[in-house]
């Protein structure tokens, strides 16, 4: 378990046009403030896959740039999420090292239309940007 201070919205569900495949692209950045982890695409998912809302968009999710993306003529939404870098951590007194990072995640929702990526890119940002004082498990990756 990951201990989250919080999951903060660094701006809006925004269009940024459309990816390789011609899918357009609707997309957000989160930045976490929580303690040290190497599974912060795999909390996220937790989040994401136990939000109502995605849930019922019936989504899927891929984590990091080399993901194998589903086809074009596949019509189900989906996201991708890739981990940045974020700024240094943040250190407490009682620490010597590092208490909380602060890595940033950059969420694309694409979809066949711009609604459906609209639709979806919101609904991951309504559950993840409420996201405070919060224990997340990561869910395992195959």
């Amino acid at each position: 378990m990951t201990y989250y201070r919080e999951l903060a919205a660094m701006d809006e569900p925004a269009d940024i046009g459309l990816d390789e495949s011609d899918r357009p692209q609707v997309t957000f950045n989160l930045m976490g403030v929580k303690r040290v982890s190497a599974t912060f695409l795999e909390e996220l998912t937790t989040l994401l896959q136990n939000a109502p809302a995605i849930v019922a968009l019936g989504s899927t999710l891929f984590l990091s740039n080399d993901a194998q993306l589903p086809t074009v003529d596949t019509a189900t939404a989906f996201l991708v999420i890739t981990e940045h870098k974020g700024p240094r951590g943040l250190r407490t007194q009682n620490l010597a090292g590092v208490a909380y990072t602060m890595p940033i995640a950059h969420i694309s929702a694409r979809a066949q239309t711009y609604r459906a990526a609209r639709t979806l890119a919101w609904a991951a940002h309504a559950r993840l940007s409420v996201v405070r004082n919060t224990d997340v498990s990561p869910t395992v990756i195959p």
